[in-house]
């Protein structure tokens, strides 16, 4: 009888750190997931064409611009990364 017991209640611990344990698990499995998420944002930015400010006007272009599409600012002679 006394093996029973000592079976009984090793079985209720296990299943106890069990319940437990399940929603630490589901956390971290969401937690790598919005990890995964924010480095594929910084891989996107990092993998966008640089751009250019124009010193004219402080316009956005992108590198390959030659001329400001708002003041007709020059880039050829005055790029800024």
């Amino acid at each position: 009888m006394h093996i029973i017991s000592i079976f009984i209640i090793l079985s209720i611990a296990i299943l106890l750190v069990a319940y437990i344990s399940h929603p630490l698990l589901e956390k971290e499995q969401n937690l790598n997931e919005l990890i995964e998420r924010e480095v594929g944002k910084i891989k996107q930015r990092k993998e966008k064409p640089e751009e250019v400010i124009c010193p004219r006007c402080g316009n956005q272009l992108k590198v390959s611009d030659r001329f400001c599409s708002q003041c007709g600012q020059a880039m050829e002679e005055k790029r800024s990364k």
